[in-house]
């Protein structure tokens, strides 16, 4: 099993709520059609699709619309547009939202677009009470990762059950030779989700030496047979370095 890609763009549908998204239309004719519902959902996905200055310029300015939704759909449009991170003010704006559905978007943003500026706001986010806006830090953090991002991720791994599965994904996508042996540790002892064991076969294999062996020995006999084959085909791997 290969390494879990990190978030990907937002891929370019066809449809929305049953209406095709009019990427043909131009920009002016996309802002007469966000007038009208519920056809205005379809048209800010073709303007996400246009990478204009134009289709950001009105972007940004439905991003700050007194509509919670109409802000929602903008931002996560920018996510995904080509000039997206000229709206990182309007973006940073959201992001310090009272409202945890608009939080949550601006932080995907941040996340899509790279936005490393905006750090320090995402890995504070870790310590919401919504579970969701959680979620999205996790991902987004791991597009604007710090090697200090480790520690934060492996500590709502052992402690958040809600996001337990969403750090040990970003947990095994940032494993790297100083924090292998950690993160080898935690996915190893995970007696709950046989994938966690599986990570930790993959890691060892990339990153362990002999002295990593006799642990893997022991996933050798795991109860789980993807288990069982991936610590062999890792014990493999071992023997020959």
């Amino acid at each position: 099993m290969g390494r879990r890609k990190k978030r990907a763009k937002t891929i370019i549908k066809s449809y929305i709520n049953g209406i095709e998204i009019p990427n043909a239309l131009s920009e002016n004719m996309l802002e007469k059609l966000l007038a009208n519902y519920p056809e205005k959902w379809a048209a800010f996905e073709a303007l996400g699709n246009k990478n204009t200055l134009s289709s950001l310029e009105l972007l940004k300015k439905y991003a700050l619309s007194g509509d919670k939704y109409e802000k929602i759909a903008a931002m996560n449009s920018l996510s995904k547009h080509g000039l997206g991170a000229q709206a990182a003010d309007i973006i940073y704006k959201n992001l310090k939202s009272t409202d945890q559905l608009i939080m949550t978007a601006a932080c995907n943003a941040v996340g899509d677009l790279g936005l490393k500026q905006f750090h320090e706001e995402i890995a504070c986010m870790l310590k919401s009470k919504d579970p969701n806006v959680r979620h999205a830090a996790i991902f987004s953090l791991s597009n604007i990762w710090l090697p200090s991002d480790f520690d934060l991720i492996a500590l709502i791994y052992r402690r958040d059950k809600h996001c337990r599965k969403d750090a040990a994904y970003v947990l095994y996508d940032h494993a790297d030779p100083l924090n292998w042996k950690t993160a080898f540790e935690l996915f190893a002892s995970d007696k709950e989700v046989h994938r966690h064991r599986r990570f930790a076969c993959h890691i060892a294999s990339q990153y362990g030496g002999k002295d990593i062996i006799e642990a893997i020995k022991v996933l050798s006999n795991d109860p789980d047979g993807h288990v069982r084959k991936d610590a062999q085909r890792a014990l493999l791997i071992l023997t020959q370095k």
